[in-house]
């Protein structure tokens, strides 16, 4: 992730911090914006790649449109074609983000109420999507665009 952190805010799942983030080129699957087909569709997704060490997973949601697009930041040997997969870049700007960590599985559960807290604190961009970045096993960063 790139940015400085330039504010620090809090809520009850932890600390919250703003950052800058430049655009980032992704390959991605949609799939429905609903319990099933996410857990249905990150197996299908991570089984396309022959190792997932190093890689950058991230769920690049779109909650207006009912679009969860499973993604990770593309490297100079991916071919998304040959994977398929789409390609296309995540938007940089302004984001809050809530560090979220804990044990699996309820780490994952707590990424609702994460972004519920998230829009309780900035002035929410619906133009760019919301961001949950799998950092290892047992922590993901809620990111949630804001104005400015």
């Amino acid at each position: 992730m790139t940015g400085t952190r330039t504010e620090h805010l809090t809520s009850a799942l932890g600390a919250v911090t703003r950052v800058a983030r430049d655009d980032l080129p992704i390959m991605y699957l949609d799939v429905a914006f609903d319990v099933e087909a996410i857990q249905a569709g990150w197996p299908a997704f991570e089984s396309r790649f022959t190792s997932l060490r190093g890689r950058k997973m991230m769920a690049v949601v779109f909650p207006e449109q009912g679009i969860y697009r499973l993604a990770t930041a593309m490297r100079d040997e991916d071919d998304p074609d040959a994977l398929g997969l789409d390609m296309g870049a995540l938007p940089g700007g302004a984001y809050l983000r809530l560090a979220l960590v804990g044990e699996a599985p309820r780490v994952y559960r707590d990424i609702g109420p994460a972004f519920d807290a998230l829009h309780g604190l900035g002035e929410y961009d619906a133009s760019r999507p919301s961001i949950e970045l799998y950092r290892r096993h047992g922590e993901v960063d809620c990111l949630m665009p804001v104005l400015g």
